[in-house]
């Protein structure tokens, strides 16, 4: 074990906060995660005459350690380093978790590059994020690698560019993106906001490059009505005369316009989330393009709270941008899939879970259904999450997938998951 860990490991139930000054503070927190999972992959032609179990385990160590400091009145700074060591299974073919239909594209992929055709998790240390916060009045400036979210959907955010969750886990911590914030607060919870996002190669800074966003707010009684915008490079299709990988995936100028609705009626939260995107680029035409030029998002939803704490939700996401059925999936729609370079395969999802808090033996039950109309799929993702005490969290939830070969949320097989979160 690293000194540091030993340290906190020590220190685990007293207080890290340093008192500076009278309006002076620093505080050290964070939590050491193990995370162990257990895949079972699709069988394909042949592996019958192989030995093993079939099965994959994955493990990783994970520290994250936050920092938030107080200087003076008005600013503040927050810093999240991560580290995260890999065990077990830290590579995984392409050909052994996509359709098999893909087993001669993938491998012309290795003949080109090997790494094209492998999926590896490497150890890495990174700051989650790192930016500091200056207000004044109704004024607030933030500065750094920050949080960025934008819409009110649990699985799925239309409006938000630079954010895809995972979802069989949407509420796990996203990495930060680095951007200047402006905000300004009005009257009944309404808000102004726009950021700026950089973007930098070696010695040259191109705006063309950066990407920007605003988002407007008002919040009549119960009811939150966000407009927002984006302008940002993303991905617009794929040159097939390319020689290399960068001039291979071609990107052009994307705006979003977005809608988020949120609110109550008779007790039951609902939120619509809509967005128009427009994509920008060169000799269109000449590219096999992963969408149309134009294209609209859709997330719908509703939450209740039953007595007693058990929460039902419904989501409903329509992606324009996906496929109408597996047949129509390429490789590159599962690669960039599987790189979160795109939300979805399909254009209709739904989903519906319910939550059951045990408060007495501090557990908490929780069951999800996630079903891709489009192609057919779908997957049961139970959920038990167990407190031990106020600092240690132990979590199991695992993917059962139905549906066909080819599908989206049933090609990659069964996968379970054990979790061990200690916080300090």
């Amino acid at each position: 074990m690293s000194p540091l860990l030993l340290i906190l490991a020590a220190h685990a139930g007293e207080d890290f906060s340093v008192n500076l000054a009278e309006e002076q503070t620093v505080r050290f927190s964070g939590y050491v995660e193990n995370q162990a999972v257990l895949m079972a992959l699709p069988e394909r032609e042949g592996d019958e005459d192989e030995e093993g179990s079939g099965l994959d385990l994955m493990d990783y160590n994970k520290l994250r350690l936050q920092i938030e400091a107080k200087p003076a009145s008005g600013f503040s700074a927050n810093a999240n380093l991560v580290a995260r060591t890999f065990h077990g299974t830290t590579s995984i073919a392409l050909a052994d978790v996509l359709p098999e239909k893909f087993a001669d594209d993938i491998a012309m992929l290795a003949a080109w590059d090997p790494s094209y055709a492998s999926y590896t998790m490497e150890d890495e240390i990174f700051l989650n994020d790192a930016y500091f916060t200056a207000r004044e009045g109704n004024f607030k400036l933030r500065m750094g690698k920050q949080p960025f979210r934008f819409g009110s959907g649990y699985f799925w955010n239309p409006t938000d560019p630079f954010t895809v969750k995972d979802m069989l886990d949407p509420s796990y911590e996203k990495e930060g993106v680095t951007a200047a914030r402006f905000s300004y607060a009005l009257p009944l919870q309404g808000l102004l906001e726009a950021w700026a996002l950089p973007r930098q190669t070696w010695g040259e800074f191109e705006v063309e490059d950066s990407a920007f966003a605003a988002r407007a707010r008002v919040a009549p009684g119960q009811w939150a009505i966000t407009a927002s915008y984006a302008n940002y490079r993303d991905l617009a299709g794929l040159d097939m005369t390319a020689m290399d990988m960068e001039g291979f995936m071609v990107q052009g100028r994307r705006q979003l316009i977005g809608l988020d609705v949120n609110g109550e009626i008779a007790g039951v939260g609902l939120w619509v989330e809509a967005a128009y995107n427009l994509m920008d680029v060169d000799d269109w035409d000449a590219l096999d393009k992963i969408a149309e030029e134009q294209w609209a998002e859709v997330d719908a939803g509703a939450q209740y709270v039953i007595r007693g704490g058990t929460t039902v939700m419904v989501e409903y996401l329509y992606n324009q941008r996906g496929m109408e059925s597996a047949a129509d999936y390429t490789l590159w729609h599962w690669m960039l899939y599987m790189e979160q370079t795109i939300r979805a395969l399909g254009q209709h999802y739904g989903t519906a879970t319910v939550q059951v808090p045990l408060g007495r033996i501090h557990t908490d039950l929780a069951l999800a259904g996630i079903t891709n109309f489009s192609d057919g799929s779908w997957l049961l993702n139970p959920w038990v999450s167990y407190e031990w005490g106020q600092n240690l969290e132990i979590s199991a939830y695992g993917a059962i997938p139905f549906g066909g070969k080819n599908a989206e949320l049933s090609a990659m097989g069964h996968a379970g998951y054990l979790r061990a979160r200690f916080s300090f």
